[in-house]
């Protein structure tokens, strides 16, 4: 059985490299969502492996998506997307749960570092 994973970001070209970058591994994308209510009902309905969330999004951005999935499933799996590479950010979404954070522009190698080291191959 594939690891299933979750996408949301508001930008539409964020969202396919993502979807590109693990279809491509092997990875099964079984919802895509464009802001964090979003993000909140397509993990309460797919329950996947893995919840990738952009840290800007509309109506609810990815400190309050992670904390609202966190509630859901304190065991959640979260990863954090941003262009900012402020440590300081990067430790306090770590405090509060995520499991990894990925800096855009995304690399691939390690994208997928990121999600093979959270929840496996595929």
């Amino acid at each position: 059985m594939s690891k299933r994973i979750v996408i949301c970001d508001d930008a539409e070209l964020i969202k396919t490299v993502l979807k590109d970058i693990l279809t491509k591994a092997g990875y099964e994308i079984v919802g895509i969502g464009s802001n964090g209510e979003e993000a909140c009902s397509l993990y309460r309905e797919q329950q996947p492996d893995l919840l990738i969330v952009d840290i800007n999004m509309p109506t609810m951005d990815g400190v309050e998506t992670l904390a609202e999935v966190k509630k859901m499933d304190k065991n959640a799996s979260v990863v954090i997307c941003s262009s900012s590479r402020n440590p300081k950010v990067v430790m306090d979404l770590l405090k509060a749960g995520a499991s990894d954070y990925i800096i855009k522009p995304f690399q691939p190698r390690r994208v997928l570092e990121v999600v093979n080291s959270i929840i496996g191959m595929p």
